[in-house]
């Protein structure tokens, strides 16, 4: 049974498509709203599919209204980093079928609909609740969309995000609270039980399906019906039971994270039930918050690129604080609104507790755990702990799963491959890697990037320190994530354009990666022009990087030099006004590098330059076809691999 899940799953996720509309004009409606936000969004429900729409100002809309929109329907396309955030296929995991960025919105009904009940309860608490709300909604509404955002950057870094998601710990409190309230009223137990079952099935409806809200609501009825016809079913069964058949309703669903954290730390937690037996209350919560955390570390450094160690504890404290205080407090102050400045008193000082200590306890280990196969082993190795008896066994067990992940940190850090990758940002970006770390070099750094795509992909090769930083000219497109990366990492030099003269005419060695800046001998009066022109020799390549440079300086160059290269980073992104014919005669590469992204507001690069390119038989890499793309070497092996398939 299990195999014919897994295959069903497989089957659907490689022959799923989506159906995309073409109009330009959307009737439906909202299903949920979040206009608090920096740029405001709705979620429509249509006949054609789910969409999301933007508009600046959603302030006139509510939840359940009926709106004709206009504008084009799009879908984000594939992320370009080999371990970049994918939007379409979360996208794709919520039920989504793209975005619409409005171009007008009309309401053509107010009238009531299943979905009002979602406006009415957020209503409710933003009219009785103004200071507590957006806690209010987080906890009971599983709405984070009100939450400040700098709070929740220090509750994710504390590691304890997940007491704001609406999950088994919020779930169980509330069905616990109903059973008492309806238990004088209704004596018979599987009554008593269906009642919590239809309750929680419009509490889901309520949540928008939150993946964790549907975990513990379903284990909730799982485990109602199979404990009132004895079928004799593990928990583990259930759950693992549960988790496939969602998948298989809806394969994408594993591209959610939070269906991925609910499920595994629930599995860990009841594969290590057994080490809480005789333990006292602290000491259970202490190995539930480890069970936790060890289960859930590769997703989180999937997203984050780092562990903070001290979240264990930071769980047994706030979870205790949680249960014990602020959970009865939430819904009391639900149902009694004056309790809303007394609560929100709380909240505040929570605020300040959670910025206080991620402040000065916090502590963050950078660590890499490579996406596939190792995380595999990873939770092979976690069942292999939890399936020895003796304590004294789970321990060595688990040293030897700690000893593979710093094996492969050792691994990625003093990596014996040279590499040489074109990034997939806005402008340039070229990381060139000398095998066992011995140099790193960045020539260019990208646009302003607010995913910080570039350093989170460093971040992912496990590098700590850069040698050499060059800027090949003063262009956004070339510079503009400078300031992200010098915070992100050990700079030991930045070179520029304008500082390159102590430089220049000489080659310098780092590793063994040897580079020569050429001399300028004129100020072009054009940035572009004006652009570093520097020479690589690494990987047994001859590599040319010529900036923005354009055809007065591309000539300019020919006059002073002759340089041949193997590899050319073609300059101006394969702009028409780069490349000449003659200039890549004189270069003569054979392999083209152009660091043109897809969508580009220039429609770089230009066919006539790429025809160039092809009609002397030079193998051209773009971004825009290829995405990121990576040459590795080992010895004289070389390989090549690429974000995209074109």
């Amino acid at each position: 049974m299990t195999l014919f899940l897994v295959m069903s799953v497989v089957f659907q996720l490689m022959f799923f498509e989506i159906e995309i509309s073409s109009h330009d004009t959307q009737q439906g409606v909202v299903t949920s709203l979040e206009a608090n936000r920096e740029h405001p969004r709705l979620r429509l429900k249509t006949d054609n599919g789910n969409y999301i729409v933007y508009d600046e100002s959603l302030s006139h809309i509510n939840i359940g209204d009926t709106l004709m929109v206009r504008g084009d329907v799009t879908v984000p396309e594939p992320n370009g980093f080999f371990t970049g955030f994918n939007y379409d296929q979360y996208l794709t995991s919520i039920n989504i079928d793209g975005i619409i960025y409005a171009e007008a919105i009309t309401t053509v009904s107010e009238t009531f609909n299943i979905y009002r009940l979602r406006h009415y309860a957020h209503t409710y608490i933003d009219n009785h609740h103004p200071e507590s709300a957006p806690s209010l909604k987080a906890f009971i509404l599983a709405s984070r969309s009100d939450m400040d955002a700098s709070f929740y950057e220090n509750v994710q870094s504390l590691g304890i995000a997940h007491l704001f998601a609406v999950s088994g710990l919020h779930v169980g409190f509330m069905v616990l609270a109903l059973k008492r309230m309806i238990a004088p009223i209704i004596k018979h137990p599987p009554r008593i039980d269906l009642v919590l079952g239809i309750f929680l099935l419009g509490y889901m409806f309520i949540t928008a399906f939150a993946p964790s809200v549907i975990r513990a609501s379903l284990m909730f009825g799982l485990l109602a019906i199979n404990k009132h016809l004895n079928l004799n079913f593990s928990a583990l069964d259930l759950v693992m039971g549960l988790c496939m058949v969602l998948i298989v309703i809806h394969p994408y669903f594993i591209y959610q994270v939070g269906f991925q954290l609910s499920f595994l730390v629930s599995i860990s937690l009841i594969l290590g039930a057994g080490l809480l037996k005789d333990k006292s209350r602290f000491q259970q919560g202490f190995i539930v918050s480890i069970i936790a955390f060890s289960a859930s570390a590769p997703i989180i450094l999937n997203m984050q690129g780092s562990l903070n160690v001290m979240s264990i504890v930071f769980n047994v404290f706030y979870v205790t604080v949680m249960t014990v205080f602020i959970l009865p407090m939430a819904y009391a102050t639900f149902f009694i609104p004056w309790l809303d400045s007394l609560f929100g008193w709380v909240m505040t000082l929570f605020n300040y507790s959670v910025q206080w200590i991620d402040h000065l306890l916090s502590l963050h280990v950078r660590l890499i755990m490579p996406q596939g196969v190792l995380v595999v082993f990873y939770f092979m190795g976690f069942i292999w702990i939890f399936s020895q008896r003796k304590l004294q066994q789970k321990l060595i067990k688990a040293s030897y799963v700690i000893t593979m992940i710093t094996v492969v940190n050792l691994m990625v850090l003093y990596s014996p491959f040279q590499s040489l990758t074109m990034y997939d940002v806005d402008g340039d970006a070229f990381l060139l890697r000398d095998r066992f770390n011995q140099c790193n070099m960045l020539i260019d750094v990208g646009n302003v990037d607010p995913h910080n795509n570039l350093a989170n992909a460093l971040h992912a090769k496990n590098v700590r320190r850069l040698d050499y930083v060059f800027i090949s000219h003063k262009h956004r497109d070339h510079y503009g994530e400078y300031p992200t990366i010098s915070e992100s990492f050990t700079i030991d030099k930045t070179i520029t354009n304008h500082s390159q003269h102590h430089y220049e005419n000489t080659w310098v060695q780092c590793g063994n990666i040897e580079w020569f800046i050429f001399p300028r001998t004129r100020d072009f009066g054009s940035e572009n022009d004006n652009s570093m022109i520097m020479k690589v020799r690494f990987m047994n390549q001859r590599i040319l990087f010529t900036g923005d440079i354009e055809n007065q300086a591309e000539a300019d160059f020919l006059e002073r030099y002759h340089v041949k290269a193997d590899w050319l980073k073609v300059a101006h992104h394969g702009s028409i006004t780069s490349s000449s014919e003659t200039f890549i005669d004189q270069v003569n590469p054979s392999v083209a590098l152009v660091p043109a992204r897809r969508n580009n507001r220039f429609n770089h690069p230009s066919d006539v330059v790429i025809d160039r390119f092809n009609q002397r038989g030079i193998n051209v890499y773009s971004l825009k076809q290829y995405g990121s793309v990576e040459f590795f070497s080992i010895g004289r092996f070389q390989l090549k691999k690429t974000a995209l398939t074109p």
